[in-house]
């Protein structure tokens, strides 16, 4: 998280470049009635680390460093209000927030009518079953109940529920879909990355990464009238991801070095 911060410093400052020139223009835009609040209001919705979690009381992770960054170049605090996907959506749409974030793809934003960012990390999902029970398409699950462990969204699991064969079961998290599948009560669960790496060492369970499982691209997701919002913050995104370029690429040639 701490690097994630170090990375983004230099880009806020090309950031605060943008800003000026979004306030440029004959008629006064949604940025000047912002920056006049003092605030940029954020529905977060919480879907854990990395990207956004709430520790001891306050929101951190990638997607609330960003925002807070984004508050920095327009000069304004960032207030969070926590809530679920839909509702945060909603809140943009209804002017009572002018960011939305928190694992929202692209496609989730084109449903509400929202403008979405470029893509600023990627989340991959995972299968979790007994040892030995091997899942080679998603035909092996038809008539199956499945588990979904903490904050997956129902859209990553699109593919699998097409044909209506598979009863998904949604769990609080992958202990309680653990216990579920010890029972055979379920075939499988699936939960993202984090949780799945816990299971790595158990000889009882089997962690799959599936070809047919898409993966979540998050994106953060302003209404049409915060247009200049949401290119403000692709300027500070693309920096950050030729930052990385740059730092993987130093890396690498210290490395060849030695």
């Amino acid at each position: 998280m701490n690097r994630w911060k170090r990375k983004l410093g230099a880009a806020a400052l090309m950031l605060g470049g943008a800003v000026l020139l979004w306030g440029c223009g004959g008629k006064k835009d949604p940025l000047d009635a912002l920056r006049e609040s003092g605030t940029l209001r954020v529905a977060l919705a919480e879907t854990g680390a990395p990207f956004a979690q709430s520790v001891n009381g306050q929101p951190e992770g990638i997607e609330p460093d960003l925002a807070r960054l984004t508050a920095d170049a327009l000069g304004v605090q960032v207030e969070y209000h926590i809530m679920d996907r839909e509702q945060a959506l909603d809140a943009v749409i209804s002017g009572e927030a002018d960011l939305a974030m928190g694992g929202l793809t692209a496609e989730n934003g084109r449903s509400k009518g929202c403008l979405s960012s470029v893509s600023y990390g990627k989340r991959f999902l995972y299968l979790v079953t007994k040892a030995g029970d091997y899942v080679n398409s998603a035909s092996d699950l038809d008539g199956e109940s499945v588990g979904v462990s903490g904050n997956v969204s129902q859209e990553a699991l699109q593919e699998l529920t097409v044909s209506g064969n598979i009863r998904i079961i949604s769990f609080s998290d992958a202990g309680q879909a653990e216990e579920s599948l010890n029972k055979g009560e379920i075939k499988g669960f699936f939960c993202y990355q984090e949780e799945a790496e816990s299971y790595l060492d158990d000889s009882g369970m089997l962690v799959q990464n599936l070809p047919f499982l898409v993966w979540e691209e998050y994106c953060a997701q302003a209404s049409p009238e915060n247009s200049a919002l949401i290119s403000g913050l692709n300027v500070l995104i693309q920096q950050q991801a030729e930052e990385t370029a740059d730092s993987a690429e130093d890396s690498a040639e210290a490395g060849g070095g030695q």
